[in-house]
Parts: C-alpha cells; structure tokens; sequence
C-alpha cells in the first residue's frame, strides 16, 4: 500500500507543478502523456515481480476503454479511448485487463468491489489478447476460469467456453477469488462481514497464473476494484 501512495502523490505533485508553469490545454496533455508513460514504465517494472508485493494492474495489458486508477487498483469502463501507448500485451477488443503480478506457489486471497456487467478471473499470461475471438474472454478457453455478472444481474462461472448459471439472487457488492496453487483450486466468495462461497474450480496448474478482470459497459456504470490484496 506504501509503494501505491507513492505512486499516487508522485502523479499529484507533478500534474500540480506542470500546469501552474503553464496552464494551458498544452500543457495539461503533456502532462497526461507523461503519466501514461511513467504508468506503462512502471507496469513493466511490476511484470517482473512473481509471486510478491502488492497486487497491482498491468497498465500494459488495459483495454484502451479501461480507465485504471492512478495506484493501479481499479478499472472502469468509458466510452473515451484513453491513450494509451501500443503494447503487445494490450487486450485489442474485449476490455478486459491483468495483474502484474503472476503466481505459481502458496496460497492467495484478494476481495474487490464491484459493480455494473463485470468478470472476475484467473488466468495464464499466455491468454490471447488479440481480435475478437471469444478465446480472448476471461473463462471462455482452457487457460483461464472466471466469474461473471450480466446486465440481467446473473452470476455465471466460466471455463473453457463452458458456463454454470450459479443459484444466487442477489447481486453482490464484493467478490473473493482464493487461489491455493500447489492444490489446484480456484474459489469464489461474495465477500462481506463473512465469506460465502459461490464456485470453486479443481485443477493442476502447470503456468503461474495472475488476476484478471473484464469490465464491459458503461451502462449501467461498470468498474472493479481491489480492496484487498
């Protein structure tokens, strides 16, 4: 969480410094071009990190219509592309985006917030990230599983295309993956004063897997955010 305020008081003091020099739009868009790019360089720091520090978004994978916070902890979908430098590791069209972080021992718990038509999953880097393809979707291939919440408020968990409506009728607020890799599971909660859980998946990894999020309209207002990492 220290090395996150840093990060966030850094953009503040330089964004502040920048336009009063020179108030004009210029100057604004150089400065947004700026924190894009220590953004990005920042995100290809974190890539290298597995299995340790706080658990972070990758701001090399974002979908162009993701907005991810400036301490990397959460993703909103808007309509406006941001601009955000070409990467190979950018999701092309579903506006999806993955931690920095990888993992491929031990045993894991984050919570986030969420709200709107999202997915919440696990997955291998080696996800696709290019065209539309629904092997590019978070749960709809082999390398990744996800829960996901509809338009119509429906919790469905996904794997290799294959989906399983879950008998929940509410909507929840905020949702739990536990990850326990040497065992091979994947377990989603709705998380609240106690956990409940929703889904667990059974597997035997054989790649480090990270976190990964999907966040798909913006009505109705759609963001993921980690509150617990």
């Amino acid at each position: 969480m220290k090395r996150s305020q840093n990060i966030e008081n850094f953009f503040h003091v330089k964004e502040k410094r920048v336009a009063t020099e020179a108030g004009s739009s210029e100057a604004e868009r150089h400065v947004r071009d700026e924190r894009n790019e220590q953004q990005s360089s920042l995100s290809t720091k974190l890539s290298a990190d597995q299995d340790g520090g706080p658990l972070t978004l990758d701001m090399n994978t974002a979908h162009p219509q993701l907005k991810i916070s400036e301490e990397l902890l959460s993703a909103e979908r808007v309509k406006d592309k941001q601009p955000y430098p070409d990467h190979p590791d950018r999701f092309e069209y579903w506006s999806q985006v993955l931690s920095c972080q990888s993992f491929s021992s031990g045993t894991h718990h984050w919570e986030m917030e969420v709200e709107g038509v999202w997915r919440v999953g696990i997955s291998y880097k080696s996800i696709k990230r290019r065209g539309k393809e629904r092997s590019a979707v978070l749960g709809c291939n082999s390398v990744s599983r996800s829960i996901l919440q509809t338009d119509k408020k429906e919790l469905l968990v996904w794997h290799n295309d294959n989906q399983t409506v879950l008998p929940v009728t509410r909507s929840p607020s905020r949702v739990a993956v536990s990850l326990d890799y040497s065992a091979g599971s994947v377990s989603f909660y709705e998380a609240g004063d106690t956990l409940t859980h929703l889904h667990t998946f059974s597997t035997t990894f054989t790649q480090p897997v990270c976190l990964g999020f999907g966040v798909y309209n913006t009505d109705p207002h759609s963001r993921v955010a980690i509150v617990k990492k």
